[in-house]
């Protein structure tokens, strides 16, 4: 995997914060999970995990730039 499971949950606030993203990793682990939620309720970005195939995971960031936009 490109991203590592301990990589996956710092990369989402800059992320977040920026223009967004995606990437795949290995399955989040609680920490990426809480992170995820944590976008929502205070940045109100939109951000998901779903699992593409087995122990393949794909991230999904809409960044706060591009929510002010559209």
């Amino acid at each position: 995997m490109p991203v590592g499971e301990h990589l996956a949950d710092q990369l989402l606030l800059p992320m977040a914060l920026g223009e967004g993203g995606a990437f795949r990793t290995l399955e989040p682990s609680l920490h990426c999970a809480t992170q995820l939620d944590l976008l929502r309720l205070f940045i109100g970005t939109q951000a998901s995990a779903v699992e593409e195939s087995r122990d393949v995971w794909r991230i999904d960031v809409q960044g706060a730039t591009s929510a002010s936009i559209g």
